[in-house]
Order: structure tokens, then C-alpha cells, then sequence
């Protein structure tokens, strides 16, 4: 007997996740069989779960209960006529014709039924927006409903925003219970998308990417549905935002393809462009393929192929480090001196730092790489800066470069506060590296250093 007391109070199990106190609330309010609120007000923005939740308790509730969507039902007559059928068919009684179509005969029809003498009736309108926003009178009539049929009776309004207080002379605020379902988080909308869009192979992959896209597109939408959609989108391109040696227990991921796969959706969502054919087409035009990044790197010439080197030790190392590593002073210091570093640098081959390099690259000035150049590769004068410049300035056309800041056009000696952001991972600069016969693992900074 006690096992089958503890399995009767214990809540159903439900497909509805992060709404455990919403649900609670509303199986505390319906379940009772008799509530003392007039009126319930649940408000949040679409798609939170709110009609999901009312219609779940509302299976679970043995009371009379009406559901009324105000989109259908436009117009007084059909809200008045949906609620009499729907009352008058949850109870015992039987008749063969309802009538109900205005408030007058639903007050009749409400003063007929025994069951709302003893217990509380449910009616949820749905979508009431615009109950509050034309029908105010009529809205005030329906929240009257108890008193004028001297029944037991309950009015949900579930609505998109907290409007209830215009209704005038209907209650208080006091006499409203405000049941408020706010926007998911970040973390609850990942986990509510994989449950239904999910990614059998490679599970928390899939995790890390649905939370980069759906965090940077937090100020466009929130919603629910959309999000499913965009995952839906974004599913068949893992393969294309991770790194080859990357798997589900260690992930790599491809932060430049994923930023210009977030700011793609962003640009286009809600346009006619906004399908999974073009952001397909935009993934595989974005940038060079992986055979395609080969083949540039490695027929770079000698100076873009140390100003590459120098790009992705600044965008890899902290700032600090270039001090230690490079020179007493990264902006000057003597050519004699920075030769010695630099033997130091090539004959160290440091253990490379996995976790440094796993949280991304970074931003770098134009002017932090030349001092990283100028140490590395010190056969050009001075007047082989105006190379470089036009080097770095055909990297970035290539996109193996780019601008941080949102700027554009030619890079040039006015510009060496200019931000700049570096597209090429580990392995192809280890490849390029081994091609000049230089130790690029002794450049990178361990934090044992």
C-alpha cells in the first residue's frame, strides 16, 4: 500500500524539459480540483512551453476545462460558443443542443452545470493579445463569468506580454496569479534543440557547436522553433567545422568557419536567402577547402611564408611573451642580439601547448607581427618594408589573413595599429614550417615558460 500512495503522488513523467517549476505551479493550481484565483495569468514570449504546459495539466485534471485559441476564434460569438460546447461536454450532463453564443446564454448554460457547484472549471484563452487589445469589454465579461453564474470558475489568459492591469474595473493585480515563463538561456536552448535534433555520432560535438551558434545569435531570435530550424541547417556541416584530428572526446573546432557560419546566419536570417542550400553553398565558397589551404600555403613565397609564421605566433602567443621570447624590447633591440634569440629559439623545440592553442586565435596589431617578422626573417632592409606591406595585404585577399577590426583595402606603413585575425590552424603551419626548416614548437608559448 505504501508503494502504490508514493507512485499515485508522484508527478508524470513529461517530454517538457526547464519547466519544472511552471509545470509544478499549474498541476498545484489544477490538480486541487478547487482554486481560489479568479483569474491566471501566464505571459512570455512564443515558444516557451506555455501552451505545452496548460494543455498537460489540462489532460491530467479531471474538472470541466475549455481551451479557446483566440487566433480561430476571432470573434465574441465563436470564444462564447467554443467555451459552452467544451464545458458542456467535459461534464456528466447531457443535451442535446448547446447554445451559448453570447455571454448572457454562456452565463445560463455555466448556472446549469452541477459539477462547477462542487469543483473549479478551467477556461484557458490562448493567445488573448488581442482580447486585451480590442475586446477589453467583452474580456472583462468573461472574467466576471463566476460571479454572474454563481459557479466555481477560473480564467487563464496566456498571453505574450504582462498586459493584464489595462483591463479597467475587471481586478486588481492582486486578484491576477501572474505565472511568468521567461526566454530560455543559452544552455536550455541546447539542451531543448537536441533533444529532437540530435546527432547520434558524434553527440558532444554537435553540443559545442549548437551552443557557439545559438549564443551568437542570441540578439536576433530566441525562439524555439527558430532555433530548431537553424539547427536543422547547420547539422549536416560539422564535418566542415572541425578539425580533421579532432574527435568527440577532445573537439577542435574551426573558429574562423564557425564565426563566418554564425555572422552568415545572422546576415540572412528572416530573408528570402535564409535557406540550407545557400548556407551549404556559402560554407563551401566561404574559404579554401582543405586541399585548396595545401596547395597556397605551401607555394607562398619565402617573405609571405615568415610573415604567415609571425601572424600565427602573434595571434597564439600573449603579448607578454614576446618580450621574453623575442627581444628586451619587441619594438627594438639589436640585430646581434635577436640572432642569438633566435638560435636559442630554433635548437629549443618546446613540448607545443595544446590548450593555448584549443582556445582560438586572437587578435594581433600590424605592428606587434612586424616586430615578430623582423625577428624571424631579418634579411630585408628597410626598404623591403613596403614588401611586406603588400605581402600581408595579398594574405588577406587569400583569406588566410583578416581584418579583426571590420576594416578593408591595402594594408600600408599609416595602418601598423591596424587589428588583424589569422585563419590558418597548427597543422598547416607545422607543414609550412617544416618546409623553411624552421622550429615553429620552440616559438610557442608553454605556460612553464
Amino acid at each position: 500500500s505504501t508503494t502504490s500512495s508514493s507512485s499515485s503522488s508522484t508527478p508524470p513523467k513529461t517530454g517538457l524539459v526547464c519547466r519544472e517549476r511552471q509545470l509544478a505551479l499549474l498541476r498545484d493550481l489544477f490538480g486541487k480540483g478547487s482554486c481560489f484565483w479568479p483569474a491566471v495569468h501566464v505571459w512570455g514570449p512564443g515558444s516557451t512551453g506555455k501552451t505545452a504546459c496548460i494543455r498537460q495539466v489540462l489532460a491530467e485534471t479531471k474538472s470541466p476545462s475549455a481551451f479557446v485559441d483566440c487566433k480561430k476564434c476571432f470573434s465574441e460569438r465563436l470564444v462564447c460558443s467554443a467555451i459552452a460546447e467544451q464545458l458542456w461536454s467535459s461534464s456528466r450532463q447531457t443535451k442535446q443542443t448547446v447554445s451559448g453564443s453570447t455571454l448572457v446564454s454562456l452565463t445560463h448554460l455555466l448556472s446549469e452545470l452541477f459539477e462547477l457547484r462542487n469543483a473549479t472549471g478551467f477556461i484557458v484563452l490562448d493567445n488573448a493579445d488581442q482580447l486585451m487589445d480590442s475586446k477589453v469589454a467583452f474580456l472583462n465579461g468573461l472574467l466576471r463569468l463566476h460571479e454572474m453564474a454563481q459557479c466555481q470558475l477560473t480564467v487563464v489568459l496566456v498571453t505574450r506580454s504582462v498586459r493584464y492591469y489595462i483591463v479597467p474595473g475587471a481586478w486588481s493585480s492582486a486578484a491576477i496569479l501572474p505565472v511568468p515563463f521567461p526566454a530560455y538561456s543559452t544552455a536550455e536552448l541546447v539542451q531543448i534543440v537536441n533533444r529532437t535534433v540530435r546527432e547520434e555520432k558524434h553527440p558532444n560535438t554537435w553540443r559545442k557547436i549548437l551552443r557557439v551558434v545559438l549564443e551568437g545569435m542570441n540578439h536576433i531570435t530566441r525562439d524555439l522553433n527558430q532555433c530548431r530550424h537553424v539547427a536543422r541547417m547547420v547539422r549536416p556541416l560539422i564535418s566542415q567545422l572541425v578539425m580533421p584530428e579532432s574527435d568527440d572526446a577532445k573537439v577542435i573546432l574551426r573558429i574562423p568557419a564557425l564565426k563566418a557560419l554564425v555572422k552568415r546566419i545572422c546576415d540572412k536570417f528572416g530573408t528570402n536567402d535564409f535557406t540550407e542550400k545557400s548556407i551549404a553553398t556559402f560554407m563551401k565558397t566561404a574559404g579554401p577547402s582543405r586541399s585548396a589551404f595545401d596547395d597556397i600555403i605551401l607555394q607562398l613565397p619565402t617573405v609571405a611564408s615568415y610573415i604567415l609564421l609571425a601572424s600565427f605566433l602573434a595571434a597564439n602567443n600573449p603579448k607578454k611573451y614576446d618580450a621574453l621570447k623575442f627581444s628586451a624590447e619587441v619594438e627594438g633591440g639589436r640585430k646581434k642580439r635577436r640572432r642569438k634569440r633566435r638560435k636559442t629559439g630554433n635548437a629549443s623545440q618546446g613540448k607545443m601547448n595544446l590548450p593555448r592553442l584549443l582556445t582560438g586565435p586572437k587578435p594581433f596589431t600590424l605592428q606587434r607581427m612586424l616586430a615578430i617578422f623582423d625577428h624571424i626573417f631579418d634579411e630585408l632592409e628597410n626598404r623591403g618594408q613596403a614588401v611586406v606591406y603588400n605581402l600581408t595585404s595579398s594574405l588577406i585577399g587569400l583569406k588566410l589573413l583578416s581584418h579583426a577590426d571590420g576594416a578593408s583595402g591595402k594594408v600600408d606603413a599609416f595602418q601598423k595599429g591596424l587589428k588583424l585575425a589569422c585563419n590558418v590552424g597548427y597543422l598547416d603551419i607545422k607543414k609550412l614550417a617544416e618546409k623553411l626548416d624552421f622550429g615553429i614548437d620552440g616559438y610557442i608559448h608553454s605556460p612553464e615558460e
